[in-house]
Parts: structure tokens; sequence; C-alpha cells
């Protein structure tokens, strides 16, 4: 049990499932790259594969895919929407002439593509996949709104990976573990003003300036404040989270996201799902709650857990 000291964490919190009804099909969209061609087909598939709800795939092309590429993806994914570079710079850019921190951003990151030509080509509410994110059983819930009231839905990481410690924030408000891997945010709360000054703020901060490695968080920095302002909620970790090193596999898990050093443990997932029969299992509804805010307390906190259960193995 935790001291309750000022502000919300979120382990008090209660979840509650995902029950909104589905008009028509669910537009998820991801970002993807030649060397990443085979994972995001694998990934994906799985989503297909298990999700209930009726689904349809985009993928954005960062610049990388080859015709190769376009015609694998094509044939492995079904009904698979693809948008080119170029269609997207096309679209893209000249929304974002009157914001020259986001045009930059944008110009020199795959994450900023990420951040700016999903959820501006997106004709509806906003849902991102990236490609590393592997489902493992039936599920529904997932990409619908658990009320009328909530604006974003998101991942939950392992840590706060932002550009920006928590002392450092003011005045901007940010959520608790925000993962940008996969999350829904509805059309009308994206704010290209906002996320402008967001970016302003956080590359002219000290934390960004000092920290190159913390410099490619921007973008989940930006979401993670967006989230700050809005009704935000964060799915049930114990069935979909980012997947940490000494991490184990349970029938709960839906799914998991491999970043980094840790996708090697994405066979050993898939294999334990496998031996487990978690395909044959029965569609889980898909729970969340109210996102807790990123505060000192919580950022510390989350680090000396994440030490203990490092020392512990578990």
């Amino acid at each position: 049990m935790l001291l309750k000291l000022k502000g919300t964490y979120s382990m008090d919190l209660p979840l509650s499932n995902n029950t909104q009804k589905i008009n028509s099909d669910i537009v998820v969209r991801a970002l993807i790259c030649h060397r990443d061609v085979q994972l995001g087909i694998h990934c994906l598939s799985s989503l297909i594969r298990y999700c209930t709800d009726p689904v349809k795939i985009t993928l954005h092309d960062d610049g990388s895919l080859t015709t190769e590429d376009i015609i694998l993806l094509e044939k492995n994914i079904p009904n698979v929407a693809i948008v080119s570079k170029i269609d997207a710079d096309n679209f893209v850019r000249p929304l974002l002439s009157r914001y020259p921190q986001s045009l930059a951003f944008r110009d020199r990151s795959p994450t900023g593509q990420k951040m700016f030509d999903i959820p501006l080509m997106a004709t509806g509410d906003i849902v991102l996949c990236d490609t590393d994110i592997l489902f493992f059983r039936p599920f529904s819930g997932a990409f619908t709104w658990p009320d009328s009231s909530a604006d974003m839905l998101f991942l939950q990481d392992t840590t706060d990976s932002y550009s920006l410690k928590p002392w450092n924030t003011n005045p901007h408000r940010l959520r608790h573990r925000y993962n940008a891997g996969l999350m829904m945010m509805r059309k009308n709360q994206y704010d290209l003003r906002q996320i402008e000054t967001l970016i302003e703020f956080i590359e002219n901060s000290s934390d960004y300036k000092q920290n190159e490695p913390h410099q490619w968080f921007l973008e989940q920095t930006c979401w993670s404040a967006l989230a700050g302002t809005r009704d935000a909620r964060i799915w049930d970790g114990k069935q979909m989270r980012v997947i940490r090193n000494n991490d184990s596999y349970s029938p709960e898990l839906v799914a998991g996201h491999f970043v980094g050093g840790i996708r090697p443990l994405l066979q050993v997932f898939e294999i334990a799902s496998k031996n487990s029969k978690a395909e044959k299992l029965p569609a889980v509804q898909i729970r969340s709650k109210a996102a807790a805010d990123y505060t000192s307390f919580n950022y510390i906190q989350r680090r000396v857990l994440n030490k203990i259960i490092k020392m512990v193995g578990c």
C-alpha cells in the first residue's frame, strides 16, 4: 500500500472496461521503415488475428521502403493501405508551414513523422501502433473509448522515458509512464499550436540540451504533455505494456511492446504464449484507468521499484 501524499498515483486508480460501441472499421496506423518490414508483418498480423473488433491497417512509409517491401506488405497484411513519403510530404508540410519548430522536427526525425503525419492524415480518431508490438491472445475493446469524456488512451511504459525531468516541466503537465508505441487520441484534441509550444519549450530546456540520448524522447514527451491537459487513460499494464528486460509472460498478457534491446524477448514470449495455448482463450475485454501525473514522487518511486525488480529478478 502506498502512502497517500499529494497527487494521484496510478496504483490507486480503479480499472474499467472499454465497452463503447464500434460503428465502423478502426484504422490503425503505423510508421514503417525498410529495416522493420518483416517485424511489422509479423506483429501487425498478430493484431489483425487477435482483435475481434473490425480493424484495418494503414502504413506510413518513412521514405526507406523499396518496391519489393511494398509488394511484401500488400501480400501479407490483408487490405493494407500504404502512404508514400512523397504523398505525406505533399499533405503535411504545407500544414506545418506556420509551425517552424514542428516542421524542423518532422524533417529531421522519423519520430517527427510519426508525431505529425499519422495524426494529420487520419480522418477519424488517431489510433497509432508501432511495428514492434506483438499480440498474443484474442481481445476486444482496446480501440474503443471507455466513456464519452476520455480524450486519450496510451500504453504503460516501464518508466518515465522523457526529455524532461519532472521538476523541469513547469508550466506543462505530463502523464506518468506514457509510452507512445500504442495510443489513441480524439482527432479534435490534436493541437498543432500546443505541440509547437511544447517543442520549443523542450528544445530550449537544459535537460534536453545536456542529455543527448534523451533527445530521442522528444516525441513521447510531447504526447505525454498533450495527455496532461486532457482526460487521459492508461491501458491495464497486466494486459498491455512495454516489456522490461526481466519480464515474464503470463496468459493475461494481450500485447507487449518489445523495444530496442528487449526485442530478443519477443520470440521467448511468443513461444510461451503458444505453449499456454493463449490463442484459444476467449476474447478478453481490455481495461483502462485514469492516468496519473508525472511528478517527482512518481518518478523517483518508479526508479526505486525498477531497481528492486532488477535485483530480485522478478
